[in-house]
């Protein structure tokens, strides 16, 4: 796909570009997913971190058709390939998107025209304010917490089902998923906790295997820790 840089740059693996939106902004309102779909995609479509070398051709429709075009029209060929680093900063800005009613209503009315480099710097003034704000630590919700999955070195992934479970977690972690901020999600939100309830992970986490953003596993089911990889919300 044509991405406007000087440099003519033409991704040929879209599909997976699409893929990886659709991931990132699943747990989001609809609103925030169609900002995504537009904003968040077009500017990687011009982001040079994630645009490589293209790979030897691979046999699938989006890329014979995108080499094809790429050819045709004098354009450089990129392969995108997201990096931890991007995915990463994707998860927080899309924290800041999906929580903008609460944070600013007036602006969240003008969200559709906010284009990704003006949210990036919002989200990192929000997550700073956020991370200073010297938030008081309040009680657990027990009622909150629903044990997922069990692992065999005795920690557990737990569902935060509750605004109280999301902000004792948000200020013991110092992340953004307290305040409010998640309350109006419609995903799920995961701790991983050891034998003691206290959060383990650096941020608020969800469980990955197999592409999948929760546990589809029942909660009498044992995995080993190794077996799962962590995605950061902020």
């Amino acid at each position: 796909m044509y991405n406007g840089n000087v440099m003519e740059r033409f991704v040929l693996n879209t599909d997976d570009l699409d893929l990886f939106v659709s991931e990132q902004a699943a747990r989001l309102d609809e609103d925030s997913q169609t900002w995504a779909l537009r904003h968040l995609r077009r500017f990687l479509l011009r982001d040079p971190r994630v645009l490589l070398e293209p790979r030897a051709p691979a046999d699938r429709p989006d890329v014979r058709h995108n080499l094809a075009t790429a050819r045709r029209m004098g354009l450089r060929p990129a392969w995108f390939a997201p990096t931890p680093d991007v995915a990463e900063e994707v998860a927080r800005v899309l924290d800041w998107i999906g929580a903008l009613p609460e944070i600013d209503p007036r602006l969240a009315g003008k969200r559709d025209r906010i284009p990704y480099p003006h949210a990036r710097t919002h989200a990192e003034h929000w997550h700073a304010r956020l991370a200073e704000g010297g938030r008081s630590l309040g009680d657990d919700d027990p009622e909150g917490v629903e044990t997922v999955i069990q692992l065999e070195d005795g920690r557990r992934w737990v569902r935060l089902a509750t605004a109280r479970a999301l902000d004792y977690e948000g200020t013991l972690m110092r992340n953004c998923v307290g305040d409010g901020a998640y309350d109006r999600f419609r995903s799920e939100i995961y701790s991983l906790r050891d034998d003691t309830n206290t959060p383990t992970a650096p941020s608020s986490t969800i469980p990955r295997a197999g592409g999948y953003s929760r546990p589809r596993a029942g909660p009498t089911t044992t995995f080993r820790a190794n077996t799962w990889t962590t995605w950061s919300a902020c």
